[in-house]
C-alpha cells in the first residue's frame, strides 16, 4: 500500500493535533485541582499544605504542556505565521513553562517539608506568574495557526479562535496580579492567604486556556474526521 503525500499530511496534523490537545488538557487539569486546592486553603483547611500541594499539580501541568510543544516545535512553527520575532516568542514560552514547572515543583516539595514555606510560596507565585506572561506570546502563535478548514466548520473554529484569544488576555493581567500577589506576601503581608488567592487566579487563568487551546485544536480534529471515523471512534 503506497502512502500519499496527502496521507502523510493528514496523519502529521492529527498528531499535532492530538499532542496540543492532550497537554492543554493536562494543564486544564491541574488548573481544575488548584483550583480546588486553594479554595480549601482560604477556608482554612490546612492551609500550609493545600499551597505547596497546588503548586507541585500546578508544576507538573505546565511540564506536560510544554512536553507536548516542544514534541511538536517545528510542525507548529510551520503553520503559523511566522518570522524570527514569531520563533523567539515561542521558544521562550515553551521554555518558561518548562523551567517554571520545575522549580515550582521543586519550592512545593521543600515547602511541604517545612523549609521556609511562606518565603519559597511567594517565590512560587512570583514564578508563576513571570510564566503567564511569557508564555501569552505562544498562545497567540498557537492562534495564529493556519488550519486548513472546512467552509461548515468555518462558524465554530472562528469562536474556538475568538475564546483563545480573550484566554490569552485574561492570562496576561492574572500573570500580572500574581507578580504583585507573590511580592507582597514576600514583605509579609498575610502570605498564606495573598499566596492561595494568586494560585486561585493562576489555576483559574491555565483552566481558561488549556480548554481554550483544546477546544481550538479540537475543532480542527473534527472538520478533518470522516463522520464514519468519529462513529467508530465512539463505539
Amino acid at each position: 500500500m503506497v502512502t500519499t503525500p496527502t496521507a502523510i499530511i493528514h496523519s502529521r496534523e492529527k498528531r499535532l493535533e492530538r499532542a496540543l490537545v492532550g497537554g492543554s488538557i493536562t494543564a486544564a487539569a491541574g488548573g481544575v485541582a488548584t483550583i480546588i486546592l486553594s479554595i480549601l486553603g482560604l477556608v482554612h483547611i490546612e492551609p500550609l499544605l493545600m499551597a505547596p500541594i497546588a503548586a507541585i499539580v500546578m508544576g507538573t501541568g505546565l511540564l506536560s504542556e510544554s512536553g507536548a510543544l516542544a514534541a511538536e516545535y517545528s510542525e507548529i512553527l510551520s503553520k503559523t505565521r511566522q518570522n524570527r520575532w514569531r520563533k523567539v516568542e515561542f521558544g521562550s514560552g515553551f521554555s518558561a513553562e518548562m523551567l517554571a514547572g520545575i522549580a515550582v515543583i521543586t519550592l512545593g516539595i521543600l515547602s511541604l517539608l517545612n523549609l521556609e514555606p511562606l518565603v519559597l510560596l511567594p517565590v512560587s507565585v512570583i514564578a508563576l506568574g513571570v510564566c503567564l506572561l511569557l508564555s501569552t506570546g505562544t498562545k497567540a502563535l498557537l492562534n495564529s495557526m493556519r488550519l486548513e478548514i472546512p467552509e461548515n466548520h468555518r462558524k465554530a473554529e472562528m469562536v474556538a479562535h475568538t475564546t483563545l484569544r480573550g484566554a490569552i488576555w485574561v492570562q496576561l493581567v492574572v500573570g500580572l496580579v500574581a507578580i504583585v500577589l507573590g511580592i507582597l506576601a514576600l514583605a509579609g503581608w498575610v502570605p498564606p492567604i495573598l499566596t492561595l488567592v494568586a494560585m486561585l487566579a493562576i489555576g483559574t487563568s491555565i483552566l481558561l486556556s488549556g480548554a481554550a487551546v483544546s477546544a481550538r485544536m479540537l475543532s480542527a480534529y473534527s472538520a478533518h474526521t470522516p463522520p464514519e471515523e468519529i462513529s467508530n471512534r465512539s463505539i
